[in-house]
């Protein structure tokens, strides 16, 4: 029960987001999307953390493991995010071929984009997590 909770506490966000209008409230619309993004984000590193949670044998150590798997999984997606940023924006920069051409220089960005969400799936992290980290960078 506790992993369809985690499930369902990401679905706030997207029926607010059905009533307001992108044209007449564009920085709350952006708002309102940014903080689903993190809460959809943070759901799935729950989820995740309480996968590998055993309920049978519950503990204060068991409580302070699940902790720290939480805050493992999301400072190991953001940091993984950030560093993906960093790197996509010096290639975008000193990478010739795509200097001179639009079209190069947004596939090499979402190609980028797109490694490291597959660089955290690899590693067992969150993806949509990275993803949005290394987009803000």
């Amino acid at each position: 029960t506790w992993t369809l909770g985690a499930i369902f506490s990401a679905t706030d966000s997207v029926c607010t987001l059905q009533v307001l209008s992108q044209d007449e409230t564009p920085f709350l619309y952006s708002l309102v999307f940014g903080e689903g993004v993190v809460n959809d984000a943070t759901s799935v590193v729950l989820f995740n953390a309480i996968q590998n949670f055993d309920l049978g044998n519950f503990s204060s150590l068991k409580f302070l493991q699940f902790i720290g798997n939480f805050l493992y999984l999301f400072g190991a997606s953001t940091f993984l995010g950030v560093a993906s940023g960093l790197l996509s924006a010096y290639v975008i920069k000193k990478l010739y071929f795509g200097r001179h051409s639009t079209d190069r220089e947004v596939a090499i960005m979402m190609l980028m984009a797109y490694l490291s969400y597959m660089l955290a799936e690899l590693l067992d992290l969150s993806g949509i997590l990275t993803v949005f980290f290394c987009g803000i960078v």
